[in-house]
């Protein structure tokens, strides 16, 4: 069992300082809890995420179907991947990896959040409104710290137009 721990201590770790956004530190985590977990899924998606962040798009795309190999009714990783074919702008093949998201679990505010900014991208707009009341309904918590999040930089900003 104390092989078990050691596994859980490099995947916690590794979680500790991705949420910190230190991707380097967490990658080598990662990569050492990889070599010894049985369930791979969760350290192949956050592998696939460092990379999305570092901009290694297919490396990304590769981890997380490594992950989904694993799990394929993840919602988690269906959105994950959505978001590098959005980012890589393939609206179709990111739209079906929401929906197929939604479909596994439709609490899943994030996946219907996403879904709005892609209808958003293709000039939906009566379908991006759908989704994002959807998403906003299901957790107010979110949108809350997003709206934070930009009202934060627009401060910033006007702080920084004033001082010149």
């Amino acid at each position: 069992m104390k092989g078990r721990e050691n596994i859980n201590n490099w995947f916690e770790k590794g979680e500790k300082l991705f949420r910190q956004g230190l991707m380097k530190e967490a990658y080598k985590c990662f990569l050492q809890a990889l070599e010894n977990e049985e369930s791979k899924a969760k350290v192949y998606n956050r592998l696939g995420l460092i990379m999305h962040h570092w901009g290694n798009l297919k490396e990304a795309k590769d981890y997380i179907y490594k992950a989904l190999s694993l799990e394929p009714a993840s919602p988690k990783f269906l959105n994950n991947l959505g978001n590098i074919y959005l980012e890589e702008e393939e609206l179709e093949k990111a739209e079906t990896l929401y929906q197929q998201a939604i479909s596994l679990d439709p609490q899943y505010s994030t996946a219907q959040y996403n879904l709005s900014i892609l209808y958003k991208k293709r000039g939906e707009i009566e379908k991006s409104l759908k989704h994002f009341h959807k998403s906003l309904n299901l957790d107010r918590k979110f949108y809350w710290e997003k709206w934070h999040e930009t009202i934060s930089k627009v401060f910033k900003r006007l702080l920084s137009l004033k001082r010149k």
